[in-house]
C-alpha cells in the first residue's frame, strides 16, 4: 500500500498544483485580455465551479494517498486544501454572485480579494507537499 498511496498522492498534488497554476496563469489573463467583460463573466460563472470540483477531487485524491501511506502530517495540508475549495466552492462562490448581481462592487472585489488569497494558500499548501514528498 506504501508505494501505491506515494504515487497516487504525487499525482493527486502534481494534478491539483497544475491545474491551479494552469487556472491562474493561462485561463485567467486569456479569459480576461480577450474576452468582453460580460463575456468573461459569463464564462466565469462556468468556469468556477467547475475549476473547484477538480481541486476538490484531485486534494481528496491526494489525501487518500497519504491515508493509504499513512502519512498524517502530509494528509493534513491537501485535506486543508480540500477543505478551502469546498468551502470557496459551495458557499463564498454563490456569496461573491449574489454581491455582484446587486450591484455591490466593493463587496464583490473584498470578497474576490479574499478567493484569491484562500486559492494562494492553497497552491502553497500543495507545493509544500510535493517539496516535503520528493525530500525524503
Amino acid at each position: 500500500m506504501h508505494l501505491f498511496g506515494d504515487l497516487l498522492a504525487v499525482l493527486a498534488l502534481s494534478a491539483t498544483f497544475g491545474g491551479m497554476v494552469f487556472f491562474a496563469v493561462v485561463v485567467t489573463p486569456l479569459v480576461f485580455g480577450t474576452l468582453s467583460p460580460e463575456d468573461a463573466r459569463v464564462f466565469t460563472r462556468v468556469a468556477f465551479p467547475r475549476y473547484y470540483r477538480y481541486i476538490a477531487i484531485a486534494s481528496g485524491l491526494a489525501t487518500l494517498g497519504f491515508l493509504l501511506h499513512a502519512e498524517v502530517f502530509l494528509m493534513s495540508l491537501p485535506i486543508l486544501v480540500l477543505v478551502s475549495t469546498l468551502w470557496l466552492w459551495m458557499l463564498w462562490l454563490p456569496h461573491l454572485n449574489d454581491l455582484r448581481e446587486a450591484g455591490d462592487h466593493t463587496g464583490f472585489m473584498r470578497g474576490h480579494r479574499v478567493s484569491v488569497l484562500v486559492n494562494i494558500g492553497a497552491v502553497m499548501l500543495t507545493l509544500i507537499a510535493l517539496v516535503v514528498m520528493f525530500l525524503r
